[in-house]
Order: C-alpha cells, then structure tokens, then sequence
C-alpha cells in the first residue's frame, strides 16, 4: 500500500492551487521468481551417499586438510606456550640481575619484556586460529583438536 500527496501552486496573473491525495494498493496474484532458486537448488544433481567416487574423495581429501590444518595450529599454539615459558623464566632472571647486581642494563630488560609480551600475544593469536579451526571442524561435522 503506498500513499501520495501532492500539492502544487502556481503564482502570477492567476493563482491556481492543486492538491492530490491517492492510495495506490498492489495485490499480486502470482509471482513465480521467490520459488526459481529453491527450484534449481532441489532439481540440481548431487551425489547421494557416496556414488560418486570422484566427489567423495575430493571431500575426503578437504577434510583431512582441514583436519590437518587444525592440527597444526594446536601443535603450534603448544610451541609457542613452551616458549613463552621459557621467556618468562629468562624474563624474571634479567629483571633480577638487574635489580639487585647491576649486571644488565635497563635496555636488556625492556628487550627481554618486549620478547616476552611479543611472544604473549603470539600465543592468544595462535589459540584464536587453533579455536576457528576447531569451529570449523565442529561447523563440518569432524572431529575437533581438543584444547
């Protein structure tokens, strides 16, 4: 349902003034373009279980890429815990020798923090791409990477 207004003067020798006030209402009766895409989607060929050998071991293939990908991250996400463990042990000795000994200067210390926090952030990055992988595995119906 659509309304219209309109209202138009017109000055000089004469004034004229014109108003017009309209409903305008459309009632389809038949539209067939919402139900063509479903149509093509459900007339479209589509290998039912796996007879299609070719299909089914391309998706194989893309799972177990998939699945290999996650893998990854997890492995990658535990290196880098590993190390940034060890950057933290490496960390707390500099900030000591420099406290207490003298022995290092406030420029190793900002290095070793700057190396520690970049490695911090490494780590969340690393666990946010292994998490995605595991949603997508989860979204495909696989198996996840647990952690």
């Amino acid at each position: 349902m659509q309304w219209n207004t309109q209202y138009g003067h017109t000055g000089g020798a004469t004034d004229a003034t014109d108003w017009q006030v309209g409903i305008r209402v459309a009632i389809p009766l038949y539209n067939p373009l919402p139900a063509m895409p479903s149509r093509r989607r459900s007339n479209a060929p589509r290998p039912r279980g796996c007879s299609a050998p070719t299909w089914c071991a391309r998706a194989h293939r893309a799972d177990r890429r998939r699945y290999d990908q996650s893998e990854s991250l997890a492995r990658q996400a535990d290196d880098i815990r590993d190390i940034l463990a060890d950057s933290n042990a490496l960390r707390v000795f500099t900030l000591k020798q420099w406290q207490s000994l003298g022995r290092r200067s406030l420029f190793d210390v900002m290095s070793t923090e700057r190396d520690h926090y970049g490695l911090r952030i490494a780590h969340l990055n690393a666990l946010h791409d292994r998490q995605l992988a595991n949603i997508l595995l989860w979204s495909l119906g696989g198996v996840s990477i647990a952690g």
